[in-house]
Order: structure tokens, then sequence, then C-alpha cells
């Protein structure tokens, strides 16, 4: 006990006074050391542990590159010297495309068309080309009861006036037979609001004989090819513009679309 003791006493007059601070910085001194120790250690794994990493990183990298790696480019040949493939310049077909030829315009078809449509409703080129007939009949019996009358004036017993007279009047009873005065070709048959029905014949060469005041149904029609003497109605009473008159036969006759005296086609009496 007294070893012991004594070790203790003698440790104390050592330590004594300054040294509680000895012993505060052995202290302190052994923790720099162990801290040290430990930071050393913690630098060179966080070191491997970094090198590690990098180390994977570049592996990954390069890898990445193996797989993305572009074909190496192929040299480029110098222009002047290379020669174009066999199938750069494509060789001229000879396949010919037949065009079919427009031997006429449309127009010009059109126009054709249009030409033999209007003469199919027209009447007959001869009709109008042919020369008057020279020989004409009576178109009714009867005794002229009013002449042809153009440059002077004639009474007009239904309008109590004086007025020009464009054909003859021809007095018939009512019924009587009207032919035509030559063959001809009727061109119209119409109901005029003055001169009641009307009978149209060309007979060529622009001449036209014109029967008016006829019954309300005429035997021609329009287009009837006539000959001279054909009977083609009868005397009526349609004419308002000589109802006054005698019981008659209105005839004209005109040449290029002018009234001429009808008398001077008509054989004398």
């Amino acid at each position: 006990m007294k070893g012991k003791n004594g070790g203790l006493t003698r440790a104390a007059k050592i330590f004594g006074g300054k040294g509680f601070y000895i012993v505060l910085f052995i202290c302190m001194a052994a923790v720099s050391i162990t801290a040290w120790i430990l930071t050393r250690s913690f630098n060179k794994a966080g070191k491997e542990i970094s090198d590690s990493l990098e180390a994977s990183i570049s592996s990954a990298v390069e890898d990445n590159y193996s797989i993305y790696t572009l074909p190496e480019a192929t040299p480029k040949l110098d222009n002047r010297e290379a020669e174009p493939p066999a199938t750069a310049i494509a060789e001229p077909s000879e396949t010919v495309i037949a065009v079919p030829e427009q031997t006429e315009p449309v127009y010009a078809q059109e126009d054709e068309r249009e030409s033999e449509e209007a003469a199919a409703v027209l009447p007959e080129a001869d009709d109008y080309a042919a020369e008057a007939p020279t020989s004409f009949i009576w178109p009714a019996s009867g005794e002229v009861e009013r002449e042809h009358s153009i440059e002077a004036l004639l009474y007009d017993r239904t309008m109590a006036d004086w007025r020009t007279h464009s054909g003859i009047d021809i007095a018939s009873a009512l019924g009587t037979k009207v032919a035509s005065v030559a063959a001809g070709t009727v061109v119209s048959v119409i109901n005029d609001p003055l001169y009641g029905t009307v009978v149209t014949i060309d007979h060529g060469g622009g001449l036209r004989s014109i029967y008016a005041n006829l019954a309300a149904e005429p035997s021609a029609r329009d287009g009837d090819h006539v000959g001279t003497g054909q009977i083609i109605g009868s005397v009526g009473n349609t004419s308002l513009a000589e109802a006054g008159e005698v019981t008659h036969l209105h005839f004209e006759m005109k040449l290029d679309g002018e009234p001429v005296d009808p008398l001077v086609y008509l054989p004398t009496r």
C-alpha cells in the first residue's frame, strides 16, 4: 500500500500546478492524431471510390462510342477522273406516243354541225334557185271586184276611206274551191288578224302567191309540195279588213318580197 500511494503522491507532485494543462495538451494531441489518421483513411478510401467511378464511367462511355461509331467515310473521288456509273445517264426512249391528228378545229366542226341542222329545217335550195314558172292559172272562178293598186288610192267600203290595194279581189261564192296558180311549195299557213286564213306558196325564182280570206280550215299544210291547179282551200269570210266587200278571194303575188300586179301573170280571159 505504501508503494502505491507513494507513486500517486509523486505523480501529484509532478503534475501539480501546471499539470492540468499538460494533460489537456496530451489529450488534444491524441485527438488530433486520431482525426488525422481517420481523415487520411477517408481521403484514401474516397480517392479509391472516385477512381473506381471514373473508370466505370470511362468504360461506359467507350462502350457507347463503340456502339454508335460511324463507318469510315468513303474517300472522295476526283470528279475529273471519276467515271459516272452506267445508270447515271438514262438512254433516250425509242417509244413514240402517237398523238391523234386534229384534222379540223373544233369550232369548225361545230359550225358545220350547226349548218347541217339549219339546212335540215329550211326549205330545199331548189325552191329558191329555180326560175319562176312562165304559165299560171286563175286561183278561183269569178270576176275581179277590185284591182291591184299601189300608186293610186282605191275606195275601201269596209274602212270607208281611200287606200292602196296590194292584190286583187276575185268575187266568188262562199265555199268556192281555190287552187294553186302554179307548182310550188307551201311555206306558211297562218291566221292573220286582218286578212283571216292565209296560205303562201313559193314558186321559185323569188316569186310567191298569197291566198287570203280563205275558210278557217284550208287543205294545204306547211311544207306541202303542190302542183298547178291543186286545191289548197276554199273561199271564206275570215278577213276583217275586207268584211264590207262582196264574198271574194283576196289574191296577191310578190316578187322578191315586193307586191306585183297578179294580172301580169294570170292568163287573159
